[in-house]
Parts: structure tokens; sequence; C-alpha cells
């Protein structure tokens, strides 16, 4: 998988469309087109070291994990995610029941961590053990929708026309 690909990859896996990478990627001060992603993804256009790790930063992972062929393994994942939350290993450790020393083993990759370990490392650092395992936040699709920017007759006519929405609304006054 080239560089593209993964770039793609974990931003689907995100539920990030082009134009939102390019949207995060331009506010944090750095200017990227959507048509420019899209063409790095499709191996269309090179793409430089500055716009790999504003890329690797806007989709919140390391630049690692875009240009190595290899995943990085458990350890280091947990140790990206504590990171992240401001956590030593020390106080880490003091979370889950583990010593300062088995977190440092544990991130070195030199021992093989207890699935009920990393269930708990997840629960205090709030991911998902999925997360863990991807080395990245993925993004929850939701289909929240801000109901005060649609008129109230265009929510009837959506609502009215659905097939999972089981009730018929009628507006005041209007016949049946």
């Amino acid at each position: 998988m080239n560089i593209g690909e993964k770039i793609k990859k974990i931003r689907t896996q995100q539920n990030k469309s082009t134009y939102e990478l390019a949207d995060i990627i331009n506010k944090n001060g750095f200017k990227i087109s959507q048509s420019a992603i899209s063409k790095i993804e499709n191996g269309r256009k090179k793409i430089d070291i500055e716009t790999l790790k504003e890329i690797a930063k806007a989709l919140d992972i390391e630049v690692d994990l875009l240009i190595t062929n290899q995943k990085p393994n458990i350890g280091e994942k947990i140790k990206y995610f504590r990171e992240k939350a401001h956590l030593t290993q020390k106080e880490l450790g003091k979370k889950v029941y583990k010593s300062e020393i088995s977190i440092r083993k544990y991130e070195s990759g030199k021992v093989n961590i207890p699935l009920s370990v990393q269930l708990d490392i997840c629960r205090v650092l709030q991911i998902a053990p999925y997360e863990l395992q991807a080395g990245f936040k993925i993004k929850e699709e939701t289909n929240d929708i801000d109901l005060s920017k649609i008129s109230t007759l265009k929510l009837i006519k959506e609502l009215n026309s659905r097939e999972d929405f089981p009730i018929k609304i009628l507006r005041k006054g209007a016949s049946k």
C-alpha cells in the first residue's frame, strides 16, 4: 500500500472527506486544495515531506504510520495515546493498577500486553479498543442535524416522505 492509499484509508476510517481534510490543514496555516489531496491519494501527485507532515497532523497520526510498511506495535500505540492524554507512565500505571516499569515494558514491546490490561488502558485513555489497534482516533459517524437551520415545513416534508418514520405530521389548518 503506497502513502496515498494509506492516507485515503485512514481518512475514510475517520469519516472525513477530502474537503474536510483540506479544510483542517488550511486552518492550521498550510495551504492545500481538495483536488491536491485527491491526486495524492490516487497516486497522481507526489507528496513532499511538509505536506506529509501536515496531512498526518490533520489526521492526528504519526508520520511513521504513513511512510513505513510496519504498523506500530500495540505498545507504541499506547505510548502515543498516553502522551496525547498528558499522562506519565507512572500515572497510567497507577490508573490501571500496574507499575511504571510494567507500562515501560508494554510500551517498548518487550512483553505481551494481556487483553484485560489493554482494555483497562483503553478505558483510562478514553479510546475504543479498535482505536488502539488502529493507532488513531476514529470519528464516529453521527446523523445529528442542527434542526434550528431547517425550516419547519421542510422538516415535516422530509419526515412524511420517510418510510422509517411511522407517524404522518399534518400542519395546523391543513386538510388530510
